[in-house]
């Protein structure tokens, strides 16, 4: 279990707009948590080998004391088993993924931030 720093990743072609990008997660991982609040727009992207796991999107507003998941668009926790994109519907003071259960391996997370 570790704590797997991410990345500024692809760019956007926007100022007010970045990819930060979390790689190679493996069961029992979370992501280094990135400073979340100044975004309205909010997106994740998932995808590799969840082997029977999941990746939960969590938010914190309390530096980090506790974590809970945050929900897409319809209100449904992001607790995703496989590749997909979806829309983040919280801000939080600090947003992480963690990878939980399974064998999953090589899971990698892509979250656009907007401005």
């Amino acid at each position: 279990m570790a704590t797997v720093d991410h990345t500024r990743g692809i760019k956007t072609n926007n100022t007010r707009a970045f990819i930060a990008v979390w790689e190679n997660l493996q069961t029992g991982d979370d992501g280094l948590p990135l400073p979340f609040s100044q975004y309205t727009d909010r997106s994740v992207q998932v995808s590799g080998d969840f082997g029977g796991g999941s990746l939960v999107i969590e938010g914190s507003n309390n530096n980090g004391a506790s974590w809970d998941a945050l929900s897409d668009a319809q209100g449904n926790p992001l607790n995703i088993t496989g590749a997909k994109i979806e829309q983040i519907l919280e801000i939080a003071a600090l947003v992480r993924p963690r990878l939980v259960g399974g064998a999953a391996g090589d899971v990698s997370v892509f979250l656009l931030v907007k401005e």
